[in-house]
């Protein structure tokens, strides 16, 4: 976990501060890539199914990362839709965190870890970075039932649905019935 003296600088217009894109601008930026990643399509629609505990998490923060490295202009573009409040809360954090983690880390200085190599971020990268890190209050990252209620309030005149939905928890109220 990172504490308020880890966190970067942040301004009120959502900027970093300036003493963090001066030393950015001093240096490259690289980050460890898994190498799984190489399997995954740039473009599309990607799904990740896989037991508990063998990087699926992971897997999906760096997915971001590659994305707005390459293809993404804002990480309001990339959708991440998982099954529980838990998880939704778990990727968030760590999605967060390795963006923050990358645009503090310098160059490379030891050699990748197994199934990893360093790339380098240019400068637009940087900056869609430095942005999701901004806006990251704005990351479509939901559970499903949130995404679906989402579409629906969004979408309610084409889809017919009232304005003001309800989630309900559907054990309960089976159980109620």
């Amino acid at each position: 976990t990172l504490s308020l003296h880890d966190a970067l600088p942040i301004s009120a217009n959502g900027n970093l501060d300036a003493r963090i894109k001066d030393r950015m601008s001093e240096r490259t930026i690289e980050y460890l890539r898994p190498s799984v990643l190489d399997d995954v399509p740039s473009t599309g629609h990607v799904i990740i199914e896989a037991s508990a505990g063998t990087g699926k998490t992971y897997t999906i923060e760096h997915l971001i990362i590659d994305l707005l490295r390459t293809t993404a202009k804002t990480i309001e573009e990339i959708l991440v839709v998982t099954f529980t409040e838990k998880a939704t809360a778990e990727l968030r954090g760590r999605i967060r965190t390795a963006i923050e983690n990358i645009l503090r880390r310098p160059s490379a200085s030891a050699p990748p870890k197994t199934g990893h190599a360093w790339v380098s971020l240019d400068d637009s990268a940087c900056h869609r970075l430095e942005h999701a890190l901004a806006t990251f209050e704005h990351a479509p990252i939901f559970t499903i039932h949130a995404f679906c209620n989402r579409v629906l309030t969004e979408f309610a005149f084409h889809s017919g649905a009232r304005f003001n939905l309800e989630l309900v928890d559907g054990g309960r109220t089976f159980r109620t019935t």
